[in-house]
């Protein structure tokens, strides 16, 4: 009856939800409550979403009888789970390290899209009250990096990619581009975004990043960001990474597309690629590259649908130019 499929750049639990009709004179409920089973998504040979069925819902009225399954990908368990243990301290352990020590009992593999970092940390401590997820995420903003899962569940540090071709081009009033919107919202942007931290030989240090787009309008907003953990860990990468991540949250730009790939193709629309824009009604009045930072698959008797959600070139990555798509 019903499938929606949704898959981020940002989110390791990839979630996906299936309405199905069922004949109770048959008793052919597909599944069974608290069963949590295996569940993979495949368009065609590209498979989407490996995870479980996490949630059963039910229904019956007088048009028949349906049941509705939703459930995330295998990643999706760290953002539930608390480490298994007392207070655990990590030292001078990799980022792969760790994380292959804390998803490993899980059945998570870890992996990196590049080159994992080699710089250790000199100490991480994860509290027993702490969410594994929350945990690594803390560390990867320290390292510049996103957290998503591949289509088999696991867990994948990435970086926003604006480098490749673009995949597709979406214009108002062309093609198969059905409707858009946006939200600006300046309550998250900073013109100066800095953090402050010790070395272990006691000398002080201070990293900042400066907004320019605010700083070209004379908008006076510093924040401050606490470093989250050892002294020596690298405060240039993590100040330049609160401003990326930043600029991805007050930007919100979503287009809906007839169809589940781009034109000309036969595969989904993928996260982390790029597209060519041009969407004046968003303040996007030039061709401009945009990043898919998230795919939403829809199809219900109303059609076969996508959502893309776009970042602007500056999100995620330490940009800082003022360049904007829109006349100043």
């Amino acid at each position: 009856e019903r499938v929606s499929i949704y898959r981020a750049i940002y989110s390791i639990a990839h979630a996906f939800e299936l309405s199905v009709v069922f004949d109770t004179k048959k008793n052919n409920l597909p599944v069974r409550p608290f069963r949590y089973e295996p569940c993979k998504i495949s368009i065609g040979d590209t498979i989407l979403v490996t995870g479980r069925i996490e949630h059963v819902e039910t229904s019956f009225s007088e048009i028949g009888s349906a049941i509705t399954l939703r459930g995330r990908s295998l990643a999706g368990t760290l953002i539930d789970v608390t480490h298994p243990g007392p207070t655990r301290q990590f030292i001078d352990e990799t980022l792969e390290q760790i994380s292959k020590t804390l998803a490993g009992p899980f059945g998570i593999g870890v992996s990196f899209a590049e080159t994992a970092p080699t710089e250790t940390f000199s100490k991480a401590v994860i509290p027993h009250d702490e969410t594994i997820f929350t945990f690594l995420k803390r560390l990867a903003d320290m390292r510049g990096l996103l957290m998503t899962s591949d289509a088999y569940g696991n867990l994948v540090y990435t970086k926003a990619d604006f480098s490749g071709s673009a995949v597709a081009s979406i214009a108002e009033g062309q093609g198969t581009l059905l409707s858009t919107e946006a939200i600006f919202d300046g309550a998250l942007r900073y013109s100066d975004i800095s953090m402050d931290s010790k070395k272990r030989n006691g000398s002080a240090v201070r990293e900042s990043v400066i907004d320019e787009v605010l700083l070209a309008q004379d908008i006076n907003r510093p924040l401050t960001v606490s470093p989250m953990h050892s002294p020596d860990d690298d405060l240039a990468v993590a100040v330049a990474w609160e401003r990326g991540k930043r600029v991805s949250d007050s930007v919100s730009i979503d287009c809906k597309l007839s169809g589940w790939s781009p034109p000309g193709s036969d595969t989904p629309w993928e996260p982390n690629t790029v597209i060519s824009t041009r969407l004046p009604s968003c303040f996007i009045d030039r061709t401009t590259r945009a990043l898919i930072k998230s795919v939403r698959l829809e199809r219900s008797i109303d059609g076969t649908v996508s959502i893309l959600s776009l970042s602007l070139p500056e999100a995620y990555t330490d940009d800082s130019t003022s360049a904007v798509p829109w006349n100043q």
